[in-house]
């Protein structure tokens, strides 16, 4: 299945991305791609931000949110590349383990620390 969609989804979102930067719609263009580095799209950003949460946290709301079995979600979860890995590659982690809020305020911290870079 990664095989047919990804390059359609590649393909598609350089697309898009080419059409804002001749559109001149703005300096930052956010990606939120789940499957980046498993795509071979790291190479094509300036700066990669990983959301990352501890496995029982991933696992809990993998359960809730899509009805899997513990079992099940914990099988998705590692066949993914190891968040390790993700984390070192980054240039910046934001840690989702906690509230909502306490989300919003990192994602905050980090728009602000990035924002002289790119305005």
């Amino acid at each position: 299945m990664n095989n047919i969609v990804h390059p359609r989804v590649i393909d598609l979102l350089r697309q898009r991305s080419a059409t804002l930067e001749e559109k001149g719609t703005g300096k930052v263009q956010v990606w939120d791609v789940p499957l980046l580095f498993e795509a071979g799209l790291d190479v094509t950003v300036d700066l990669i931000l990983v959301v990352a949460a501890r496995e029982d946290v991933q696992v809990q709301r993998l359960v809730q949110r899509n009805s899997l079995s513990m079992a099940q979600a914990l099988r998705r979860i590692r066949a993914q590349m190891p968040l390790a890995e993700k984390i070192s590659s980054a240039d910046h982690v934001i840690y989702n383990s906690g509230t909502l809020n306490e989300l919003s305020e990192q994602v905050d911290r980090f728009w602000k620390e990035i924002a002289d870079k790119f305005f």
